[in-house]
């Protein structure tokens, strides 16, 4: 099973992480609510939502289509699970350097990104990495972020000699698509690179509103910080509720209709914006975005 995830990951790094246009911007804030954030910005292909289950634990995953010739499959790239831990994977540039042939204590960290899925805590993440090496693809280099509900969160990225990981400070952290771990001890001013325009958005707005947040805030920052590039907009924009278990989505930009997931019912519904109400169950199945926000429009509940 692990070579056919690395096969698959494989494929999708060489053919379509490797666009240097590729964005995505995601947070966690702790203030006087614990929210996370996350714009996954793409090509225009079609989304799913999706709930798995990893014993008693259950994970929301968005998921995005990949096709390759003789393959179809969804490959994910951002979510939470029912214990509040968060986890996204997003482009990174510049790529870090990787070895030609991984190594028994080698990870594509594209594969260590759903490793959050049973766990509950980013110090768990973090253990996992002790004896790891992060390497990426040739051309197409990643990150990921994660968070917990203790307050605790990191974002972890490839080095040329080890892994680089920057921990929370001042009640959130933020990540585009620059090397993050680049600016320890400077200011955020001075980031610089793929996606700094969106951080220093996303991280003046976090840093003014920390102590007054809220999920209608969390989307107000995710309009702020959509990608402005016609060719890979923003395609879907989440606030994740770790203590309520809820996941809150606007897709394809149309920030006045609002959906809810439940990680405890394991269903996604209208929440806000809509006429009608709509409640679908949610599974490891999923649901295609485009059948929740236009092929339901006429159904009740």
């Amino acid at each position: 099973m692990k070579k056919i995830h690395i096969f698959l990951i494989v494929c999708i790094g060489s053919v379509f992480w490797a666009s240097p246009l590729y964005a995505c911007t995601s947070f966690a804030v702790f203030g006087n609510h614990f929210l996370y954030g996350m714009n996954f910005d793409y090509f225009l292909v079609p989304l799913k939502f999706i709930i798995d289950t990893y014993g008693s634990i259950k994970t929301f995953h968005l998921a995005f289509n990949v096709k390759l010739p003789g393959m179809d499959f969804f490959a994910k790239t951002g979510g939470m699970n029912s214990k509040g831990l968060f986890g996204a994977c997003q482009i990174l540039m510049p790529p870090v350097e990787v070895p030609s042939q991984a190594g028994v204590n080698d990870i594509f960290i594209p594969i260590f990104y759903e490793s959050f899925a049973p766990l509950d805590k980013v110090q768990t993440v973090e253990n996992l990495l002790k004896d790891k090496r992060l390497i990426n693809f040739p051309g197409a280099s990643h990150h990921n972020l994660y968070a917990d509900t203790s307050g605790n969160g990191m974002i972890i990225e490839p080095g040329t000699d080890k892994n680089r990981i920057t921990k929370i400070e001042n009640n959130f952290i933020v990540m585009t698509n620059f090397p993050v771990y680049d600016l320890k001890g400077k200011n955020y001013t001075e980031a610089k690179g793929m996606g700094a325009d969106r951080y220093k958005i996303a991280y003046e707005y976090l840093r003014d509103n920390v102590d007054n947040f809220s999920i209608d805030k969390g989307f107000e920052l995710l309009q702020k910080a959509i990608n402005k590039d016609p060719g890979l907009a923003t395609r879907c924009s989440m606030i994740f509720d770790p203590i309520h278990n809820e996941i809150f989505i606007a897709i394809d930009r149309n920030f006045n209709k609002i959906w809810k997931a439940s990680l405890e019912e394991s269903t996604i519904e209208t929440f806000s914006g809509f006429n009608i109400s709509i409640k679908k169950p949610l599974d490891s199945k999923g649901l295609m975005a485009l059948e929740i926000s236009i092929k339901t429009l006429n159904d009740t509940v």
